[in-house]
């Protein structure tokens, strides 16, 4: 796709699009090197969310409940934790049941951001609660500004590209689910995450807070945790976006410098874009590279002497992570497979 140099009435709507999508995402990006506050990382991927092709213009009015619906959970959160704290068991039966509805509201058409933002809290809250209880309220404050950045940049990225927008959303294919389809959806996320969590606070495991949140992420997909096809779509996505990580960090210590970063950034965003846009089979792959590599680069600082090492331990807590959900969705449908089959003996 090539961007047209003349009228702004001449270019298309995939053209606003694109300009809408690299506009924001590096904007986010900019701000995250800039301030590099607490989980800074997650503002250009909840910012991505916001502004892929085809997502409704953001009304102040909605921008202000889904920040108080968000406060409210993870202040809730926060006080479920402290509560429950001693009893480790109840516990993981409570979050369990949590996880499960909030995976089975995402299955019925609830607002994927609001949904991200409460699984990913439901599951930092009580990581940090067991083993930093200092940074809960550091994390929680870092969550919400990355919240309240994104969806900043959103309405700006909207209002400046109005034509690269849509008027209202569309009823999400998952909205159209059956009760049983979104239960067995709903379940296969809950079997991802609790797992995972539950090992990480058993063994008091103090670098498992990008994991958490990439599996977190990564778990809500409907794609990638209903079969087989899915898990390899998410081996080739972040894969792809571990490569592109690797070149794009190589570029950032060659000159550490904050307005080459964003510009090196700028340019594997537009690639990546032109790859989303394209709206084939292989998009959702680019957009899981992308999510990817966002994630993984944005742990170097400029400047840092031990960028390196945190940038590798990132890319190892990344592969960690993928090799988690790709194992868990093999041994979730071989289960499934058997069942059908003494099923089908019967």
């Amino acid at each position: 796709m090539i961007l047209k140099l003349g009228s702004r009435s001449e270019l298309t709507t995939r053209e606003w699009q694109f300009l809408r999508f690299v506009f924001g995402v590096t904007l986010s990006i900019a701000l995250a090197y800039a301030i590099n506050w607490p989980l800074s990382f997650v503002a250009p991927v909840f910012t991505a969310k916001f502004l892929a092709p085809g997502t409704p213009r953001i009304p102040l009015k909605l921008l202000v409940s889904i920040l108080m619906v968000i406060a409210t959970a993870f202040i809730l959160a926060i006080l479920f934790t402290k509560v429950l704290v001693q009893y480790p068991i109840v516990f993981m039966m409570c979050c369990t049941l949590i996880v499960f509805w909030i995976a089975y509201w995402a299955n019925s058409g609830g607002n994927e951001f609001v949904i991200t933002m409460l699984l990913v809290g439901l599951t930092l809250v009580p990581l940090l609660s067991f083993m930093h209880p200092a940074l809960v309220t550091q994390v929680t404050l870092g969550l919400l500004f990355s919240c309240l950045i994104a969806l900043t940049i959103a309405m700006i990225s909207n209002e400046l590209f109005i034509k690269g927008t849509s008027p209202a959303a569309k009823k999400t294919a998952q909205a159209q689910l059956d009760k049983a389809t979104k239960t067995k959806l709903a379940m296969l996320t809950t079997v991802l995450i609790i797992p995972m969590l539950a090992f990480f606070l058993f063994n008091n495991l103090t670098g498992g807070i990008l994991v958490i949140v990439f599996i977190a992420i990564m778990a809500l997909k409907p794609d990638i945790v209903a079969g087989v096809q899915g898990a390899k779509a998410l081996l080739i996505g972040n894969a792809l976006g571990g490569v592109a990580a690797i070149v794009v960090y190589n570029f950032l210590i060659i000159a550490p410098n904050y307005t080459f970063a964003i510009l090196v950034y700028a340019s594997a965003i537009c690639l990546f874009t032109l790859k989303i846009l394209k709206e084939d089979k292989l998009a959702p792959i680019y957009t899981m590279a992308l999510t990817t590599m966002i994630i993984i680069v944005s742990g170097a600082s400029l400047g840092d002497g031990g960028a390196s090492s945190k940038f590798y331990t990132r890319l190892g807590q990344i592969a960690l992570a993928c090799t988690y959900i790709i194992f868990a969705m093999f041994v979730v449908d071989w289960l499934t497979t058997r069942r059908k089959n003494r099923q089908s003996t019967k």
